[in-house]
């Protein structure tokens, strides 16, 4: 069988028995390279691209639409899409990290044996310098220790022991209780609280948890949702507005592997108090969209819009620029580029920019509590769904409806005035995400002609909210419907990212519609469930039981000892006592060790990654007599 591959920017193959690996640059796209390869039948085979110069910022411009009455679409949009290169920060950062285990019985199975490695994985993980503390909750909770403390061998034995014991036998899901007695417990501001939620089950009570944690100072929480049937508004929010991240992670993924990604992320010192400073023509103004600028941290890639009210005069020719600034703990920084808006790549006339932008903003407002009245007028004006403009219904009934059974209502391409909503209430304003410029811009959205529509009237009253709100959605044939968006996505290919963002617009609503629908549906009593080793709670997936009994044997500082390493090399006790080239033998077990998961798990690299790293820290302490001793170990495991 002959495999031809061809890679757009290709350059600098390598070629192995059963990989290829290629370096794709941005800057010559244009360029394809392929290239054949025999495969043997039944053998794995994969290709690896190392992209480089994607980190460069990129721009898309796009035009008011001059004729629409619409405030916000007759204005230019202009997204931002780049990964701020800052100089090297202060490294060492003071950390105190709080596993939260769900261990309901929903969590029962394959999901609590992932959880059980995830949180070996993490605990291993762990800079010496740290304090920690695992949380188990269900109905009620418990805490391994009363208080976050030290990482050292003691406490780390201590949280194994809980860790080989963990059973999901703690009855419902009540996350609000183990999430304040944390944060009750006031901890030395020299350390950066980092909470790590993992869960598969709803709450009630999201805006409750969401903005307790909103409260919290020098406080990130890492959230991840487990299976089809847990709160996607707790996952989002909760990581949201503690500037943590969000992930999701079917039953079939491995969970270790996203949580470990998080892990490294929350070991980075991000910049705070981030602001924005725009230098454009004269006579133009600019609304951020968002209007706060959440943390931003190395490597990362974000996106940002903003929205350009006023004429660009036609003879400008200077180049706008956007400074970002803010603080690394005491440290200023600040990042700065310029574009040239003749040059940007103009998106579709179909607007899509517009409502991604509308889309940030609307988010931005259902996270700060903003104003309902405004968040229905903005999200109707734009076609854009928020959480009182998306509704899912579920017919419980076993007759099937036809299109004769349902009366469809289309929504007019109008839209409201907001002067008449009170935006700076003082229950929304401070909060609310709009400055006055925004205020004053928003206003002017739309016509006053839709004042007397019938849509802006937004009832109390449960039964005539709903038969309001099904006039809300637009129907298929309006100018402003997503399904415009669609023809964009050629033209933004060249900003991945910004491919995925429009996706996630247009299915965040229905993916949280179909995972709310499918919460109860039963699992299969069919599934085959894997082995678990007896005694680990391990589960048994070919060899990687071994690999985690390996990291089981790892000492807090990340080295490794002789003792019991024989059965999980495969070689002698003696063979390898009598291998070892340099004197001390935790050095020559550790550097085994690195080897051997080197060795038999380079697919799992993302979750020993950071173990292998600590071990190579401890190996920089210690005397290897100027040998390259995990080269030696891996050419001993080799032979």
């Amino acid at each position: 069988m002959t495999l031809e591959t061809i890679v757009a920017g290709g350059k600098n193959v390598m070629v192995f028995e059963n990989k290829m690996e290629y370096d794709v640059f941005a800057d010559i796209t244009e360029n394809k390279m392929s290239l054949p390869k025999q495969l043997k039948p039944g053998s794995d085979f994969s290709i690896v691209l190392h992209y480089k110069g994607f980190e460069k910022p990129g721009t898309i411009f796009e035009k008011g639409l001059r004729d629409s009455k619409n405030g916000f679409l007759s204005s230019g949009v202009l997204m931002i899409n780049f990964s701020p290169e800052f100089e090297k920060l202060d490294a060492d950062l003071l950390c105190e990290f709080v596993f939260v285990i769900d261990r309901s019985g929903s969590m029962n199975g394959e999901r609590i044996d992932k959880a059980k490695e995830t949180l070996l994985l993490l605990l291993k993980s762990l800079p010496i310098n740290c304090i920690f503390n695992i949380v188990s909750f269900g109905t009620t909770f418990t805490t391994l220790f009363s208080k976050s403390k030290p990482y050292n061998e003691e406490t780390l034995e201590k949280a194994l022991e809980l860790q080989r014991n963990m059973c999901a036998d703690m009855g419902g899901t009540e996350i609000f209780k183990p999430l304040e007695n944390i944060f009750k417990n006031k901890h030395s501001g020299s350390y950066a609280r980092q909470v790590f939620l993992l869960t598969d089950g709803q709450v009630s009570n999201v805006s409750k948890i969401v903005q307790m944690v909103r409260k919290q100072e020098n406080t990130r929480v890492f959230t991840f949702g487990i299976g089809n049937g847990c709160s996607t508004e707790l996952i989002r929010n909760v990581a949201k507005v503690s500037n943590g991240k969000a992930t999701f992670v079917k039953d079939k993924d491995r969970l270790q592997s996203k949580v470990m990604s998080a892990m490294r992320c929350s070991l980075q010192r991000g910049i705070a108090d981030v602001s924005l400073t725009w230098t454009i023509p004269e006579g133009c103004t600019v609304i951020n969209a968002p209007d706060e600028v959440p943390p931003v941290y190395p490597g990362e890639r974000i996106i940002l819009y903003a929205i350009i009210s006023g004429d660009i005069p036609k003879d400008f020719s200077g180049k706008p620029t956007l400074m970002l600034t803010g603080k690394a703990g005491k440290k200023n920084v600040k990042f700065s580029m310029e574009f040239d808006m003749n040059s940007c790549t103009h998106a579709d006339d179909s607007c899509p920019l517009h409502r991604l932008a509308a889309k940030s903003k609307l988010t931005e407002m259902e996270l700060n509590m903003a104003d309902e009245n405004a968040l229905v007028a903005l999200s109707t004006a734009m076609n854009v769904p928020c959480k009182y403009t998306a509704f899912v219904g579920v017919d419980k009934t076993a007759t099937p409806l036809t299109s004769e059974d349902v009366e469809m209502e289309s929504c007019s391409n109008e839209s409201f005035d907001l002067s008449s909503y009170n935006l700076t209430s003082p229950t929304s304003k401070p909060k609310s995400g709009f400055g006055e410029k925004f205020v004053e811009f928003f206003s002017n959205i739309l016509p006053k002609t839709m004042m007397q529509s019938k849509d802006a009237d937004v009832s109390t009253d449960g039964s005539k909210r709903m038969k309001s709100a099904s006039k809300r959605p637009p129907s298929s044939s309006s100018p402003g419907a997503l399904h415009y968006m669609a023809p964009v996505f050629s033209r933004l290919e060249m900003l991945d990212c910004s491919v995925y963002s429009v996706s996630d617009t247009m299915m965040s609503y229905e993916s949280h519609a179909m995972e709310s629908a499918m919460m109860n549906s039963p699992m299969d009593e069919d599934h085959e469930r894997r082995d678990v080793v007896k005694g680990t709670g391990f589960v048994k997936d070919d060899n990687i039981w071994k690999m985690m009994q390996l990291i089981e044997k790892q000492k807090f500082d990340g080295s490794w000892q002789l003792d019991n390493l024989s059965s999980m090399l495969n070689k002698p006790e003696e063979e390898i006592q009598g291998s070892s080239i340099v004197k001390d033998t935790d050095v020559w077990a550790t550097a085994l060790a690195i080897a051997f998961l080197k060795k038999e798990f380079p697919d799992k690299k993302d979750e020993w990654e950071m173990i292998v790293e600590k071990a190579l820290n401890w190996l920089k302490t210690k005397d290897t007599e100027e040998k390259d001793i995990v080269q030696e170990a891996m050419i001993f495991l080799s032979a």
